[in-house]
């Protein structure tokens, strides 16, 4: 259970909120400090209904308390879960630990990497499950890079980056370091994932110019001659559209309006001029 208070921001607040918890007998689990000065968040354990009324009130009754609510989560609370949903998303596995080389935080495809679970991994030194990396001194991790290991028959792509917490001054305090697993097999896989969609991306394209090619007849395609280049089927497309967009370029002297022309998305247009060195200019 959490405790949404807002009070003026003044010195002994903190004080007088955490004498009503000791007055009614409750265990009081974190304290935290709003976004806004004047709020100020508290965790306890859920307790009966009429206890937590006699201790609303009295939180209430404190002189600078504008007003108190039981919320789900704090502030720290929402962030920690979105940060933890962002790095399960990722391909890769996350890895953070403390200046002790000791990990506090592992995402489940971490956990696979390293043939462990996560409640095994959480507080276990990270040279024991990966002894690849016994020799990194994460007091230095502001200076570390990557480094290749093997893990139970599995080369992993270590990378290195340091967490910095920044002082009263702004100045960075390093507090540890996050390390991303990166297996040979699943960069491959990503790899040949890439190029799959790159070349139906590609054949997309193509086929989005012929259809317009040939539904325009030859009044503003005549110009447009297409030969067998090399044998190549792909090099034979590629000139074609080359010849395409620089034979309607000069009409549609934009992405804009010759990705309206065609049928197409700017983006898509735009990466074909670029590719083709098709501009103004040329």
């Amino acid at each position: 259970m959490r405790l949404e208070i807002h009070c003026q921001n003044r010195l002994g607040m903190v004080h007088e909120i955490l004498d009503l918890f000791l007055l009614h007998q409750i265990d009081l689990q974190l304290i935290e400090v709003g976004t806004h000065s004047d709020q100020l968040y508290v965790g306890m354990p859920d307790v009966a209904f009429a206890q937590l009324q006699l201790l609303l009130g009295a939180i209430r009754r404190i002189n600078g308390v504008h007003d108190v609510k039981v919320v789900h989560f704090t502030p720290t609370e929402r962030a920690h879960y979105a940060t933890w949903h962002l790095l399960e998303a990722m391909p890769d596995g996350v890895v953070s630990v403390d200046l002790g080389g000791r990990i506090t935080l592992a995402t489940h495809q971490a956990a696979r990497d390293l043939g462990r679970n996560v409640a095994e991994l959480i507080g276990s030194k990270i040279a024991d499950v990966a002894p690849g990396l016994a020799r990194v001194d994460w007091r230095r991790a502001g200076s570390l890079g990557s480094k290749r290991i093997r893990i139970n028959s599995q080369l992993i792509l270590t990378e290195f980056k340091p967490v910095t917490i920044p002082n009263d001054e702004g100045e960075p305090i390093l507090a540890g370091g996050v390390i991303f697993l990166r297996s040979a097999k699943r960069i491959n896989r990503q790899q040949e994932r890439l190029l799959a969609t790159t070349e139906q991306f590609d054949g997309e394209v193509s086929n989005t110019m012929l259809a317009h090619a040939r539904s325009n007849g030859e009044n503003e395609m005549s110009s447009v001659r297409v030969e067998l280049v090399e044998d190549s089927l792909e090099k034979t497309i590629k000139n074609f559209e080359k010849k395409l967009l620089e034979g309607l370029f000069p009409s549609y002297p934009s992405s804009r309006k010759l990705a309206k022309k065609l049928g197409m998305s700017h983006g898509a247009i735009a990466l074909k001029l670029r590719e083709y060195g098709i501009s103004k200019k040329t």
